[in-house]
């Protein structure tokens, strides 16, 4: 009879043993597949504010090379004359705040303030050139740091890295374009 007991008690005590690293193992599951997609969600809010603060960056150049711009004397951007660069560099500085808050590395933040201020001293320029006439040491500048700035993000977001990103964002001042600006240079 106490042998029959045994049985019961090591098949009980088995079953039960089973029902609570099944528990266990379905908890550690759940845990692990909220982590991924925590992760998987932070990822993609970065990747969203790093692209939200390239647009914004590519848009400020853009105004700070206009043919008609309005000079400030100090602001947010520069304590120096520079073109005004209105709501899109005011964008710029509120993105690079955001990106400040959600960038997983140093590395990336680094490369978000070169940019801002090579698009800072491009805007400063346009103060002493009329458009046209800047200097291109500086418009390649801000060509580098986009490139920079795009491959550490790149890296950073798993994207991987290109193989050479200025050959996507030229730094070249001819942008890959032959003498007559038909893009034969490149084969396009």
């Amino acid at each position: 009879m106490s042998g029959e007991v045994v049985v019961s008690v090591v098949g009980t005590a088995g079953t039960l043993i089973g029902v609570a690293l099944g528990s266990l193992l379905s908890n550690r599951a759940q845990r692990l597949a909220g982590d991924r997609q925590a992760s998987d969600q932070a990822r993609s809010e970065r990747r969203t504010v790093y692209a939200n603060f390239l647009i914004a960056c590519r848009e400020w150049w853009a105004v700070s090379m206009a043919t008609v711009v309005q000079l400030v004397q100090g602001s947010a951007v520069s304590r120096q004359v520079h073109a005004d660069g209105g709501a899109v560099a005011a964008r710029v500085l509120a993105l690079r705040s955001e990106l400040l808050l959600v960038a997983d590395s140093a590395a990336t933040i680094a490369k978000a303030g070169v940019l801002v201020r090579a698009i800072a001293r491009l805007a400063e320029a346009r103060a002493e050139y009329p458009a046209g006439s800047i200097p291109e040491d500086l418009i390649v500048a801000c060509r580098i740091a986009e490139a920079d700035f795009v491959a550490i993000a790149r890296d950073e977001l798993g994207a991987g890295t290109l193989p050479d990103v200025a050959k996507i964002l030229p730094t070249e001042p001819t942008l890959g374009l032959d003498a007559e600006g038909t893009g034969a240079a490149d084969g396009r």
